[in-house]
């Protein structure tokens, strides 16, 4: 089936659009970019939108913008929700949201698709960076819809409708900004996101306050308050929050745990500890069976660090303990958990997209079991989303003319209709984790029908990427290949080296543990894909040499002036791309894979840039820099 029926059947499934969320002003009220025509109202598949026009091909214009003038008060919304609708966007590069808040603008980038049908796009302040330092969401007067050009040619953006998005349950989430130093900043709101987008993937929408803006007024005790990550938080918002416990709050939180939280909390933290300090590193959390229910058995996350937990008292129980890459179960404590909150050591990094967010879900509606009610509701109602704005039977009914000639379909959308049922009862008897289980089912078989009316492209290339050069742990390369095979893969990047080390017979880089222990896993991969028609491309990450580098070697290099420094002066685990020694290193090695092993369909590079704009700025770099401008720089590295 072509491209243009799906798009049809989409279309057909979708109807003419969806509701609006609510009313936009007239096209008089927004003002235009430079070099942009005025926005202008027209009906477009059965509503009314401002249409945007995006002069590209007669302007030479980097990018079209529309300003919306607003009045709003986000401290304690969960973000922004517009409805947009595109037919072509090939000729934009990249669509961005902007709000502006007390004179310092927020962007955001929007997701592009040319449908041509009716898009609804959540926009989370999480997904937001202040251009400058944040001076808090209170007092939002503009709202920028900006489509930066791609190629030459005309297009046209319709905006249906722009409104606040309020957080849709009773939790809160306050982001580290103002009070996490610098160097952090952009860690915390990752790790934000992170979390926010756990919640979300569960069907929760949590309020969203950043520090700039915490007080008790933003604090609900009726709301589990969520902590990211606050390195640095001050004295005033660790008391608030203490305050909000106190009145009956309770609160989830990560890492750093301020003192007035600790006592209200009856939590504490403990030593610091490395991985490395673990004999076979740390591979994830094992959860403690019977305490929180929905709770997963495990967690897979490779912290590099965490805060050993100390659960004291008789209401504070340990909830899960750190666990290695044997699988054995380490004496450190991961997290715990109290009459009013819990806490882990380390911050949610994100790692197991299946447990993490059922984690967050199973110890927030521990506090809150409303949670589990509201989420389970929001993803059955959300399984047709992305493909229908119609609910599920209407859906279903649609596709089914269109599947009758495809017996994967067909049972596909079959599966659907069945888990949508048995999660419909599991809801109404209140079973609140198993029917999160068979909603999630209901949507995956629902792909899967519309996946299935697709025909691939005959010899098309489908790629993966495995971040061990060894494959999956526990398993050898030959059973991965017959999975990748299984699956339609046709090709493989396992990561087999960095800057410093490889899994592979190396005369160039040192040998790895895996190297060591296991043997070469090129070779062994090479072994078992190529037979089976999958290429392999050798992964290779260049100049980084990885989190923990042998001391030996890493001193070497600092010696010899080929890491890369940062302009405060601290030395970074990375080569620098400019010394000469260290470009003539990545040239060899990506020698040897090519020659050692003809069998290989390439070698894929990667970290070929530097970490960030703060480096390098190296003696090198200097003297290098100062050939190139042809004068002596007295403020190094102020001056750049």
């Amino acid at each position: 089936m072509s491209r243009r029926t799906i798009r049809s059947i989409l279309a057909l499934v979708l109807g003419p659009g969806l509701g609006a969320v609510r009313a936009l002003p007239p096209a008089g009220g927004i003002v235009p970019g430079p070099g942009c025509p005025p926005a202008r109202t027209e009906q477009v598949r059965g509503r009314s939108a401002l249409a945007l026009e995006c002069p590209f091909e007669a302007r030479p214009l980097e990018r079209a913008f529309w300003d919306l003038p607003v009045r709003w008060d986000l401290r304690t919304a969960a973000g922004v929700r517009l409805e947009l609708l595109c037919a072509d966007t090939s000729p934009i590069s990249q669509c961005n949201l902007y709000l502006r808040a007390r004179g310092v603008w927020h962007a955001a980038a929007l997701p592009v698709a040319g449908t041509g049908l009716w898009r609804t796009l959540r926009v989370l302040k999480t997904d937001f960076a202040p251009e400058g330092v944040s001076r808090g969401w209170g007092e939002v007067d503009r709202v920028r819809l900006a489509a930066w050009r791609g190629a030459g040619r005309d297009t046209v953006l319709h905006l249906g409708a722009v409104e606040i998005l309020p957080g849709a349950a009773p939790l809160t989430l306050v982001r580290g900004s103002v009070s996490v130093p610098a160097a952090e900043r952009g860690a915390a709101a990752r790790y934000a996101r992170e979390v926010m987008d756990a919640f979300v993937a569960v069907g929760v929408v949590p309020c969203c306050v950043d520090d700039v803006d915490l007080s008790e007024a933003c604090l609900d005790p009726a709301h589990v308050t969520v902590l990211p990550y606050h390195p640095a938080m001050p004295d005033g918002a660790a008391r608030a929050l203490a305050r909000t416990v106190e009145r009956g709050g309770s609160v989830l939180g990560f890492y750093n745990l301020p003192g007035p939280l600790a006592e209200a909390t009856g939590l504490r933290t403990g030593a610091y500890v490395r991985s490395t300090e673990v004999a076979a590193g740390i591979e994830g959390i094992v959860f403690q069976p019977g305490i929180v229910s929905g709770l997963p058995p495990a967690l897979r996350q490779h912290s590099p660090n965490f805060l050993d937990i100390v659960p004291t008292g008789d209401r504070v129980r340990a909830l899960g303990w750190w666990y290695d890459s044997r699988g054995g179960t380490t004496p450190h404590c991961a997290a715990a958990l109290s009459p009013r909150g819990a806490w882990f050591g380390h911050v949610y990094l994100g790692q197991d997209s299946l447990a993490g967010p059922r984690l967050l879900l199973a110890v927030a509606g521990h506090f809150r079991p409303e949670l589990w009610r509201l989420a389970v509701r929001g993803r059955i109602e959300a399984i047709p989303e992305g493909v229908a704005s119609t609910d599920l039977p209407t859906t279903l009914a649609a596709l089914e003319a269109y599947c009758r000639g495809n017996p994967r379909s067909r049972a596909a959308l079959a599966h659907c209709a069945r888990y949508h049922e048995t999660a419909r009862r599991l809801q109404a008897s209140e079973q609140y984790a198993a029917a999160l289980d068979f909603a999630e089912k209901s949507r995956a078989a629902l792909l899967e029908a519309v996946i299935g009316l697709h025909r691939a492209p005959a010899g098309e290339f489908r790629g993966i990427w495995c971040h061990r050069g060894y494959g999956i742990e526990g398993w050898d390369w030959s059973r991965c290949a017959a999975l990748l095979s299984g699956s339609g893969i046709t090709a493989v990047f396992p990561n087999v080296a960095n800057a410093a080390v490889a899994d592979y017979a190396s005369q160039v880089l040192q040998p790895s543990a895996v190297f060591r222990e296991r043997g070469d896993q090129v070779a062994a991969c090479l072994d078992a894909c190529t037979p089976r028609g999958i290429e392999v491309h050798a992964w290779k990450i260049c100049l980084n040499l990885g989190d923990r580098p042998d001391a030996a070697l890493r001193e070497s290099l600092l010696r010899a002036g080929r890491l890369q420094q940062d302009r405060d002066g601290g030395t970074r685990n990375w080569l620098c791309p400019s010394h000469p020694e260290n470009r003539r290193a990545e040239v060899r090695a990506v020698e040897e894979l090519v020659t050692r092993y003809p069998g290989l369909a390439g070698v894929h590079l990667d970290f070929i840039r530097f970490p960030g704009s703060g480096s390098c700025t190296c003696p090198s770099c200097r003297r290098a820099f100062e050939a190139q401008l042809g004068i002596r720089l007295t403020q190094w590295p102020r001056e750049v």
